[in-house]
């Protein structure tokens, strides 16, 4: 299951980041000796034509690249965990695999929430209006919930020798929930602050937060599990603490500009939610219908599961860039229709929609040609592999378009309709679908990926149609008309 673009978005230089100027030119003295002329990488990067005439293009990129580095610095840190445990034995395996799940369905509501406070911090510096109420009723929101979610955690914990088969995994899953539990009042607030840092354009320091939290969390699993021999609690501690680091880190950068306590109002927190509420209410339904096509195809055979895995993490993988281009997307869209700047809001997401079907194209197509080769080798004697790569790959493309879409309509002020779309079709198509392909044609794996492109196929189209009608409307609110081709350019 990660960006921001705020007020001042600097274009740092090479030598403030440490980095090697980049050669630019040779010019000839009267000694014909050559003399190298430098700028840093960002501003070369703003003076290629795709850039030099469109700041709002860099913008994208500037914010997108350190928020695609943190998504994939998240997956580290959960390989790392897996790697650890797999020390451990299966039964920890299991365990902590179902503690996890468990964990993140706990904090999937508040979490989702509190996607909306990034929003309408851009949307208000847009306006020229003051943002910081925003990260105190952000705050107020997380504190709200604190109890009822350590809560559920711990009866959860209760209940998970009823969802295990043996003891051991059941104790292991436990474990790993209730200590995970102590994590989440610094959790809400860390998501809160990050947020605040993404509403006004520092995407680079949450990086740095996570990064160090990844090192943190290597050396105590480490230590924990080898020296100590904490096992299960020792990985679940290690993850605390790598929470623990993170809100210390930017909470230290956040006190400069303040926590915004006092300067929340119900109005904040009714904008929050007016955006938060759809997307968490998308969350949870994508989750229960993904969760019954998982049960239907786990119901086929241990092959077509583990298909339906190997699907899945590419599809994880090669998402993120997409993921993180669609969060771009609402930050700096928003902070342009604040301004009123609905053209240059439409153009910078044709833009990033470009970028993102590149790259899912380059993608998907390495992973469909490579299918025949490596599919069979993941999943040995399970006939339907190779297709579901091959519809992953497809699905790749699709779900960078719709996740650009979904964030242009969040940023400029229809944050329902996106919801509502992928909720319905994710609800109505894919399970319905996937059990005519499972039960009607005895398929296994490939129904639901089969399922999942028609799914998100009727979704980006209803996504666009909405975004070029919205855009039609906000110019001719505006006082400006709206010509697609400007929005391409």
């Amino acid at each position: 299951m990660v960006g921001s673009f705020g007020a001042s978005i600097a274009d740092t230089s090479s030598a403030r980041n440490g980095a090697d100027p980049v050669p630019v030119a040779c010019v000839l003295t009267t000694h014909d000796a050559c003399r190298r002329e430098t700028v840093p990488p960002m501003r070369a990067l703003r003076q290629h034509r795709l850039f030099r005439d469109h700041p709002e293009r860099h913008q994208l990129v500037d914010t997108a690249v350190p928020l695609a580095l943190t998504a994939f610095s998240f997956a580290l840190m959960s390989a790392v965990d897996t790697m650890f445990v797999t020390g451990l034995g299966v039964a920890e395996l299991a365990g902590v695999g179902l503690g996890g799940m468990l964990t993140f369905v706990a904090i999937i509501t508040t979490g989702s929430l509190l996607r909306g406070l990034k929003i309408c911090m851009v949307q208000a510096e847009g306006r020229g209006e003051p943002s910081l109420g925003y990260l105190g009723a952000g705050l107020r929101i997380g504190v709200r919930a604190t109890l009822p979610t350590m809560a559920v955690l711990i009866v959860l914990g209760f209940l998970t020798p009823h969802l295990l088969t043996t003891d051991a995994s059941a104790l292991a899953a436990r474990d790993y929930i209730w200590v995970r539990c102590t994590s989440i009042p610094m959790l809400f607030a860390l998501m809160s602050v990050r947020e605040a840092y993404y509403g006004r354009g520092d995407t680079r320091t949450p990086l740095r937060a996570i990064l160090a939290a990844n090192v943190l969390n290597a050396v105590l699993n480490a230590v924990t599990i080898e020296v100590f021999g904490w096992g299960v609690r020792g990985v679940a501690l290690t993850t605390v603490l790598a929470v623990a680091l993170q809100l210390v880190w930017l909470a230290r950068g956040q006190r400069a500009f303040g926590f915004g306590w006092d300067a929340a109002t119900p109005a904040h927190t009714r904008e929050i939610l007016a955006i938060g509420l759809p997307f968490a209410g998308q969350k949870l339904l994508e989750t229960g219908a993904f969760t019954v096509i998982a049960a239907m195809i786990a119901r086929t055979g241990d092959s077509a599961a583990a298909a339906h895995q190997i699907g899945l993490q590419l599809l994880l993988l090669g998402n993120l860039p997409s993921v993180a281009l669609g969060d771009a997307v609402s930050l700096v869209a928003g902070r342009l229709a604040g301004q009123g700047d609905v053209l240059r809001a439409r153009s910078v997401t044709a833009f990033a929609l470009r970028v993102g079907l590149a790259w899912t194209f380059v993608v998907g197509t390495g992973a469909a040609a490579l299918a025949p080769l490596i599919g069979p080798r993941l999943v040995p004697g399970d006939p339907e592999i190779v297709w579901v790569l091959w519809a992953c790959s497809a699905l790749l493309m699709l779900e960078s378009t719709s996740l650009v879409a979904q964030g242009y309509l969040r940023a400029t002020g229809d944050p329902r309709y996106p919801s509502v779309v992928v909720m319905v079709n994710a609800v109505l198509i894919s399970p319905a679908l996937a059990a005519v392909g499972i039960y009607g044609f005895g398929l296994h794996a490939s129904a639901a990926w089969l399922a999942f492109l028609v799914e998100v196929s009727a979704s980006t189209g209803l996504l666009w149609r909405r975004i070029h009608r919205r855009t039609v409307a906000l110019s001719s609110a505006s006082g400006f008309g709206y010509n697609p081709s400007d929005a391409a350019a």
